[in-house]
């Protein structure tokens, strides 16, 4: 099943432009796998559910769809099932953001969030770009500074998905 952890963020020396106030290293709710997203992986429900969740709600962001290599026509629906538009809009994101990326293999892995610090000046596993990319869509889009709280809301099947 999928799970909300907290990630630790270390974001450098810069200020938020909206509140100013100072960059640095802050926590935040994120969602994790209990196993791989991908091609000849586990692909459990609640996983799927959570990443095609996320990649709809990056992609529903026209200018950061762009930026991350996804189109909203293009997206899988939000249903658990492991099929080929999950495996495509897995594999375009990496592919626009592998400069950011540790592995670009078409699957999504689980994280290790706890006691580590995820830097952003380094390459970093899908599963936190994707929880960056969702939070600053979520963010801007919805004024929602929990991310995990606001694809729920908008994807009530995330909530079972927590629990399946």
């Amino acid at each position: 099943m999928a799970k909300i952890e907290t990630i630790r963020w270390d974001l450098g020396n810069g200020a938020n432009p909206r509140t100013k106030e100072k960059w640095g290293v802050y926590d935040e709710n994120a969602f994790n796998l209990s196993a791989q997203v991908g091609p000849r992986m586990p692909n459990r429900m609640g996983d799927v559910i959570v990443i095609q969740a996320m990649l709809n709600v990056i992609a529903s962001e026209r200018v950061w769809s762009e930026y991350n290599g996804l189109k909203l026509s293009l997206m899988p629906q939000v249903t658990g099932k492991f099929e080929q538009k999950t495996e495509r809009a897995i594999r375009s994101f990496q592919e626009a953001r592998h400069y950011n990326l540790v592995r670009v293999d078409g699957v999504v892995h689980p994280g290790a969030f706890e006691n580590r610090i995820i830097r952003l000046d380094a390459s970093i596993m899908s599963i936190s770009l994707l929880n960056m990319e969702a939070g600053v869509v979520c963010s801007f889009k919805y004024n929602s500074l929990d991310h995990t709280k606001e694809i729920a809301r908008l994807y009530p099947q995330v909530i079972a998905a927590i629990y399946l």
